[in-house]
């Protein structure tokens, strides 16, 4: 389960990073946010391979055994994941609405000419 958990936490991390670095350079993502996915993915990747760290928190938090502290790792990678796939359908669909926005308020700029 542990290397399932890495293998896991690894694609993600791969997946998520080389996406935001493309939306980065279409300049559909900002610096800023690119920085953010970059570093909190990175961070993800670094825990899943030295799980020592989140298993440590994980039985002081709630006193649970290694098996649950996997378990937990496995839903904070797909949580953080499926954050960031909300964020970035909120964050593209924004975008959209503004585009069509900006056409229509163009449009009647030129229709009262």
């Amino acid at each position: 389960m542990i290397i399932a958990t890495k293998i896991i936490a690894i694609f993600l991390a791969v997946m998520v990073i080389s996406k935001t670095f493309y939306d980065y350079k279409r300049k559909r993502e900002s610096l800023t946010m690119f920085l953010f996915w970059t570093l909190a993915w990175i961070f993800i990747a670094y825990v899943a391979l030295v799980p020592g760290i989140f298993y440590s928190f994980a039985t002081k938090m709630a006193d649970q055994n290694v098996g649950t502290g996997t378990f937990v790792g496995l839903a904070f990678i797909f949580l953080f994941f499926i954050t960031y796939r909300i964020y970035m359908k909120a964050h593209r669909l924004e975008q959209q609405i503004r585009d069509i926005v900006m056409r229509i308020g163009i449009k009647d700029i030129e229709e009262k000419k």
